[in-house]
Parts: structure tokens; sequence; C-alpha cells
């Protein structure tokens, strides 16, 4: 799930594991899971997460990269 492993790299007091943990977030975890909700906006063709229109899901979906972007605008 993306927000226990935001959740490693948020709650880590420890300042190189902290590091670590955020490097590995954008450029693993994160990066590997837009690839699946970017597969599945294609799968569904609806541009929802949900064929059948919008849902809790793309709200979340949308809340999570908000916060990624904030924290990390490059």
């Amino acid at each position: 799930d993306i927000i226990n492993e935001m959740a490693k790299f948020f709650r880590e007091t420890d300042e190189n594991r902290k590091k670590e943990a955020t490097e590995k977030f954008n450029n693993e975890i994160f990066p590997n899971n837009l690839k699946i909700f970017e597969n599945r906006l294609e799968q569904t063709g609806s541009g929802y997460l949900i064929k059948s229109g919008l849902t809790y899901a793309d709200f979340y979906f949308v809340i999570i990269l908000d916060w990624v972007v904030d924290r990390h605008p490059d």
C-alpha cells in the first residue's frame, strides 16, 4: 500500500534511513504504483478508476498525487 510506504519516511527519525526511504519511494515505489493506476485508467477507458464513473477511489488517487507533488515538485 502506498500509504504505508509513505509513512516509512514520514515517521522515520533517523535521518539516513529517512533519506533512503524517501529515495526508494520517489524512485521505485511511487513510479511503480503510478503505472498500476495508469494501467487501470487505460483498462476502464472512462478516465476513472472504475468504468462506471467517479468513485472514492478516484478522490483517494488525486489526494495521494497532490500530496506527493506538494512535497516533491521536481
